[in-house]
């Protein structure tokens, strides 16, 4: 099973890099437009393979759990499922399927940056100065 603090050590590591290369597309803005474009198409590479990663690993735990259990959230003829937040403090608790195990990362909307991302370099290309 993946190390909760590796992987908290893996994003902060992936946030770095992203930070690097938006800094290095900033710093050639003005400098070599053709440069900045290629920092911003790695700031872009760093966040798809972050969120490719990401589903791998949840779709690879996901696969394992139920392979002996039951889905989280599924339900039998004799007892439905009922999920409701109790007063304990576990990740589990936090969300009625497995997401739990992302939750963090999916507030970090990596996926709306992308497209932000996406939407900035498409208007970068088209513009000259």
């Amino acid at each position: 099973m993946t190390d909760p603090q590796n992987k908290s050590k893996e994003l902060i590591s992936t946030l770095s890099q992203l930070e690097n290369a938006i800094k290095d597309a900033h710093n050639q803005t003005f400098l070599n437009r053709d440069s900045a474009y290629y920092y911003l198409q790695r700031a872009q590479k760093i966040v798809e393979n972050n969120l490719q990663e990401r589903a791998k690993v949840f779709n690879n735990l996901v696969n394992a759990w139920e392979k002996t259990r039951f889905s989280k959230g599924m339900e039998t003829p004799e007892k439905k499922y009922f999920f409701e937040q109790d007063r304990a403090r576990h990740f589990a608790n936090r969300r009625p399927d497995m997401t739990y195990l992302i939750y963090d990362e999916q507030q970090l909307d990596m996926e709306g940056y992308l497209e932000k991302l996406k939407g900035y370099m498409e208007k970068y290309k088209n513009n000259s100065f």
